[in-house]
């Protein structure tokens, strides 16, 4: 299975039993600092796509599959983004939660998109229900009909 770690804002991403001596698969070390949560760092149920919240509030995301690795970085939120989460489906969503008490929807594929990389990413959906920074997400399984249940602390 994949072991995923991270130090101040560095993580691995390897194909390893955890304490084996091998090298890791892929390494990345963000130019900014993660967000001190234990929710600032997601990988896509496909193992495709890792996603970073960061105390800028900037989201990164990594296609680590691809040569090029880096994906998108944009500005999730205008304060810090503190934890980040994929739908548990098919990974197609990419929920963000940030110190300014709003949770984002955003799709992953419109993220990825080259000819859309110079636009203004945009959420597909934003919640501002919280009156405190978002602490947590938590996306639930069998939504049905292509929904997806998700809960948010603050």
């Amino acid at each position: 299975g994949n072991a995923v770690g991270r130090d101040d804002h560095a993580f691995l991403v390897g194909e390893s039993p955890v304490g084996s001596s091998s090298n890791p698969r892929w390494k990345v070390r963000p130019p900014e600092a993660l967000s001190h949560t234990s929710q600032s760092l997601a990988v896509s149920p496909d193992g495709r796509h890792v996603a970073a919240a960061c105390r800028s509030g900037n989201v990164y995301l990594w296609d680590w599959t691809d040569e090029d690795n880096l994906a998108r970085v944009w500005r999730a939120h205008y304060r810090p983004a503190t934890c980040v989460a994929f739908d548990t489906g098919d990974g197609g969503m990419l929920f963000t939660g940030g110190e300014d008490g709003v949770v984002n929807a955003w799709s992953v594929m419109d993220l990825v998109d080259l000819d859309a990389a110079d636009e203004a990413a945009r959420p597909c959906r934003t919640w501002s229900e919280h009156h405190l920074p978002v602490t947590s997400l938590c996306v639930l399984p069998g939504g049905g009909a292509g929904s997806t249940r998700l809960v948010s602390a603050s």
